[in-house]
């Protein structure tokens, strides 16, 4: 036989088997549908065209559900939001109900635990059906099932009955709120002696009149605080808001009025917060006093009234520091070339000046040397320096000196390539029980530091001196506001990995 002809017959034969293997693979696909069609309790059913339930809960109460646009809604025994999930697990465990063996000719269903109320009764378009569940098999994990008509009893494994088997609550919508977390514009929020009100986009940059360099001032879709200060907003703080907004879940449904001293709390709140998209509110939610320590009455969506668990409402910010920016500076410390560390006391007419230049080898620093691993930690603060809290919008002259700004006890400034400015940061006084006072360059925010950073930001010459500068640095040092003769001193730079 010719080369050509056995490659036309092995081609042929190719194209037979092909044909023949999609053939098979249909007929497999088509006798597995017809198998799960025969082992099926309702035939032919889909999850979405279930459009109403009424469930025998394990209370014994009978809740109806229906099917709305969105979602899912509980008309009785009480009208609410039903839990989306919870009911779309039932209709769907419905719809997927197989049955491991069928008793065609059963005896009577009472023998199978089947005579009671159906457990179930749905409607699929203008037809009625309903699911009985019975005992569990004597042998397996199965339990024995039927329809309304009761003509034949299916054996199923009991997991697929879980989804029907449910306590009244668990087929209420916990969420207090519900809402777009993308589409939130403004925020109001309030409690005893304090109030916020911060703004998203452009608009709060604009208003809040942004300082050059925040990070979050930048950005057209960063918070703005509008009230009571101007600033940019703590990022952090306003997502970490929305996100236990988002997940505040009821403890206890409130089916009956609550008794006047919880209702009383709503009047004057511990906290509220109401979200704007544009003009339009779409959520707020109004916290009332602590009743028992545990829990608190709130009103949520649409007006509802829950039960929430003390420990969510005291995770909600309620200071106007938390919702400041808060950041000094913050840079990439490696990026840092170059620092600049001018210490004043009062009475001097000039400050005292020490430069470090980021080497080979490390940080060099003049003319006064800082010990070995100072100068890197120095910057590793700077790089993410953090107020705890915010001392004062704006302060005079006198308020300032009183803090150690005016002039500043020290003032830092962070260089990166080409001059760069990376961090420009005003250091005040250490108040005991207070922190450092503290400030950017060009700000009149005032904030407190941590009181710990004194161990890694030398606050003062004298500070910087007993506590930063190496050895040899400090044997010649002369007193404060004197530049003792140069003196350099290299921190080492780790070994190289092998």
């Amino acid at each position: 036989m010719k080369p050509r002809n056995t490659w036309i017959l092995l081609g042929v034969v190719l194209v037979a088997a092909g044909l023949l293997y999609l053939d098979e693979t249909r007929w497999s696909v088509a006798r597995s549908d017809a198998e799960a069609a025969k082992k099926a309790v309702f035939p032919g059913l889909k999850a979405d065209d279930v459009k109403s339930i009424e469930i025998l809960t394990e209370s014994g109460e009978a809740a109806r559900l229906e099917r709305r646009a969105g979602g899912w809604r509980m008309l009785a025994p009480v009208d609410f939001p039903a839990d989306r999930s919870a009911v779309d697990a039932i209709a769907s465990g419905l719809a997927d109900l197989e049955s491991e063996a069928v008793y065609d000719s059963p005896e009577d269903l009472a023998e199978y635990g089947l005579a009671g109320k159906p457990v179930v009764r749905f409607r699929v378009g203008d037809k009625k059906r309903a699911l009985r569940i019975g005992d569990k098999t004597p042998v397996g994990s199965n339990t024995y099932v039927t329809d309304a008509l009761g003509k034949h009893v299916f054996a199923v494994q009991t997991w697929r009955t879980n989804p029907m088997r449910k306590k009244l609550d668990a087929l209420r919508d916990a969420r207090v709120l519900v809402f777009d977390r993308a589409g939130v514009e403004r925020i109001e929020a309030s409690w005893p002696g304090g109030h916020v009100v911060l703004q998203k986009g452009e608009k709060g940059k604009q208003a809040g009149k942004s300082e050059e360099g925040a990070e979050e001032g930048k950005d057209s879709q960063a918070w703005s605080l509008l009230e009571p200060l101007q600033g940019p907003a703590d990022v952090d703080t306003v997502e970490g808001l929305l996100s236990d907004l988002t997940f505040l879940r009821a403890e206890h449904f409130v089916d009956e009025p609550p008794d006047a001293k919880a209702t009383a709390g709503l009047e004057t709140p511990a906290f509220q917060v109401a979200l704007h998209s544009g003009d339009k509110s779409v959520a707020k939610l109004v916290v009332g006093a602590s009743v028992d320590g545990k829990e608190r009455l709130v009103r949520g969506r649409d007006g509802i009234l829950y039960w929430i668990a003390q420990a969510r409402v005291d995770d909600l910010p309620r200071k106007i520091a938390s919702y400041c920016f808060r950041e000094l500076s913050r840079f990439t410390s490696t990026d840092a070339q170059r620092f600049t560390l001018a210490f004043q006391a009062p009475g001097e007419a000039s400050p005292t000046r020490l430069t470090g230049t980021h080497t080979e080898v490390g940080w060099s620093v003049s003319p006064e040397a800082m010990a070995p691993g100072k100068a890197s930690r120095f910057i590793s603060e700077l790089s993410t320096l953090k107020a705890v809290d915010i001392a004062a919008d704006a302060l005079g002259p006198t308020e300032l000196a009183g803090l150690g700004l005016s002039p500043p006890r020290l003032s830092i400034q962070v260089q990166g390539v080409k001059g760069k400015v990376l961090a420009d940061v005003q250091i005040g006084d250490l108040q005991a029980g207070r922190g450092i006072a503290a400030r950017r360059a060009g700000s009149e925010l005032v904030y407190w530091l941590d009181g710990k950073l004194a161990e890694h930001l030398p606050v003062s010459l004298e500070a910087y001196r007993n506590r930063f500068a190496s050895k040899d640095s400090k044997a010649g040092a002369s007193p404060a506001g004197i530049a003792p003769k140069a003196t350099t001193q290299q921190e080492p730079r780790p070994p190289a990995s092998p």
